[in-house]
């Protein structure tokens, strides 16, 4: 068997090494319980030559990143690209593949690249994706839910709408422990977040599923 599930997240600083910590704790375990056969590529390994060597398999249907992003890249460890908008089109294994990218705003640009060169859907967010460090799990347990749900057998715009219920929750949440910062970022973050549905089919299609 080979991997079905390739997750690559960085920890090379403060802010993606929370993120890589929960992933390593929660998320992957989860993905695993649900029967997928998950391919980490963490801190140093989280560099573009050993994703590109993951994303050949044949059977990988997710691209599951932690790390920092903007409107055209999506990065690794120490910030060194993993895709950009503009090498899309020639990148490995995209083709057929549903890509989640936890990082601030790479929907901008590098999510409608990735769609145009051929991945069946694209999660990530259009804004900066703000982090706080008193209740990180807030926002990872919001953002996880995509990959968690479609590991349960979710279709993209099912796990699109329970991460947007997740973070919702995480809302009331931060109101209920007095955490504005906690409120505005988990806001920011929800109404930044990009993924196939009815509405939006620009994102990917909406009933590709694992």
């Amino acid at each position: 068997m080979t991997d079905q599930i390739v997750a690559a997240a960085a920890d090379s600083d403060s802010i993606v090494r929370t993120g890589a910590a929960y992933r390593r704790k929660i998320l992957y375990p989860l993905l695993r319980r649900c029967g997928f056969r998950v391919c980490v590529l963490a801190g140093e390994e989280a560099r573009k030559q050993q994703v590109d060597e993951a994303m050949k398999k044949p059977e990988v249907r997710l691209f599951t990143g932690l790390g920092h992003g903007n409107a055209e890249e999506f990065t690794g460890q120490d910030q060194l690209p993993l895709y950009s908008a503009d090498e899309a089109g020639t990148a490995v294994g995209i083709k057929g593949r549903i890509f989640h990218l936890c990082s601030c705003s790479t929907a901008r640009r590098l999510g409608p690249a990735l769609l145009e060169a051929g991945a069946s859907a694209f999660f990530g967010y259009a804004t900066p994706v703000l982090v706080n460090f008193d209740q990180p799990r807030w926002l990872y347990d919001a953002d996880s839910e995509i990959d968690i749900a479609l590991a349960s057998g979710a279709t993209c715009a099912e796990a699109l709408a329970r991460s947007k219920a997740a973070f919702e929750q995480a809302i009331h949440e931060a109101e209920a422990n007095d955490s504005p910062l906690g409120v505005r970022a988990l806001f920011a973050a929800r109404v930044g977040l990009r993924g196939p549905n009815a509405l939006e089919p620009n994102w990917g299609d909406p009933d590709a599923t694992l």
